[in-house]
């Protein structure tokens, strides 16, 4: 082989080298982007079932909220404070011993909690 043909089939390994290594780092950075978006909803998601589970103890712990819990504009408030937000379907039945409480949370969540008096 003379040098020439040696300097063509070294640029040509390199040539090689780099298209390999830019798919290789291009397909990173795609995988990395959809494990990021994954890990965002699942956290949005963690969020939401932690202020459902937060707000179902408050109501367990204080039962005399159930009384003042009131629904208007797809929000339920105690009283005149914002308590859940984005509610929508809400009822709530109370006989003597359980309160039924049913909605919707962020059009994601059928809420169903029967909380005992």
């Amino acid at each position: 082989m003379n040098f020439t043909n040696k300097k063509s089939f070294i640029t040509f390994e390199l040539l090689i080298v780099i298209v390999v290594t830019s798919i290789i780092i291009i397909n990173s950075f795609i995988s990395i982007k959809d494990i990021y978006s994954i890990s965002k909803n699942d956290q949005r998601l963690a969020i939401y079932k932690l202020d459902l589970l937060s707000s179902k103890i408050i109501l367990q712990k204080n039962k005399i909220y159930l009384n003042k819990l009131k629904y208007k504009n797809n929000q339920l408030f105690i009283d005149k404070d914002l308590f859940l937000d984005d509610v929508k379907d809400y009822k709530i039945s109370i006989n003597s011993k359980f309160t039924n409480i049913s909605f919707k949370y962020k059009d994601s969540f059928d809420i169903n909690w029967v909380i005992k008096r």
